[in-house]
């Protein structure tokens, strides 16, 4: 999948599960799901994205790892 980064005049930029910035989308929908009282549909967008980062667990070639999978 390609993970939304950024959004500017109207269009979405959008990296691999390997960029530093991919685990934030799946964050934040996971911030929803809290903040939205736990609604179901944010679950499963969460749990949808979350689950194509595991492949990203065994990374070694870059040291911001730790924002993909915080």
């Amino acid at each position: 999948s390609a993970y939304p980064r950024s959004y500017a005049e109207g269009k979405v930029t959008r990296v691999s599960s390997h960029d530093w910035t991919s685990g934030f989308y799946p964050g934040t929908l996971w911030y929803m799901y809290e903040a939205s009282g736990k609604k179901p549909l944010f679950l499963k967008q969460a749990r949808r994205w979350n689950a194509d980062l595991e492949r990203e667990k065994f990374t070694r070639d870059h040291h911001d790892i730790g924002f993909v999978l915080a």
